[in-house]
């Protein structure tokens, strides 16, 4: 007999285990860096690990499976779901910790946080006008207008000014 619902699912509750090795990172690891200076000194440190950051895709990856299935049996498996949002506050985690010590590019490190997590990029502008009471309605909101599009600007530009970008530690792919 067919089965009523079409094709069964390949959801497997070991997966709920599966999803959170695959997020956890040992943040205390570390390695030893080699490092040769211009006089030719050697000089050994320990430095931490650095993991390429986990994702959803990534576990999808190494399951064979899509994003889609990944939100549907979410919603469907009640522990799976709990398991999905500890992942994203365990990658929220990772992200932050890396994000700070300059271990993750800044750049990508701002572009995940607004695109992965529930973290925003927003700057409220307050701009205040004196009162001016020898001005129509329409030209106190036209002057509000300039004055926040000049704020905008002026963020724009301190947003766009060189930075240096620093590697301090080959990333290593997480243990798996």
């Amino acid at each position: 007999m067919k089965h009523p619902g079409g094709r069964p699912t390949k959801y497997r509750k070991e997966y709920c285990e599966m999803i959170i090795e695959y997020f956890t990172v040992d943040f205390e690891k570390t390695h030893t860096k080699t490092i040769t200076t211009k006089t030719g000194a050697v000089i050994e440190e320990e430095v931490p690990n650095v993991p390429l950051f986990p994702t959803l895709a990534g576990f999808c990856r190494q399951i064979q499976c899509s994003k889609e299935n990944i939100a549907e049996w979410a919603h469907k498996h009640r522990e799976f779901s709990r398991a999905v949002a500890l992942v994203k506050a365990m990658g929220e985690e990772i992200l932050v910790r890396y994000a700070l010590t300059g271990d993750y590019d800044s750049n990508f490190a701002r572009f995940v946080a607004i695109n992965y997590t529930d973290m925003v990029d927003k700057s409220n502008l307050d701009v205040r006008l004196p009162d001016l009471p020898s001005y129509s309605e329409s030209e106190k909101a036209m002057l509000k207008e300039l004055a926040v599009l000049r704020a905008r600007r002026e963020l724009d530009a301190l947003r766009d000014e060189p930075k240096a970008i620093t590697n301090k530690a080959q990333p290593e792919e997480p243990a798996r």
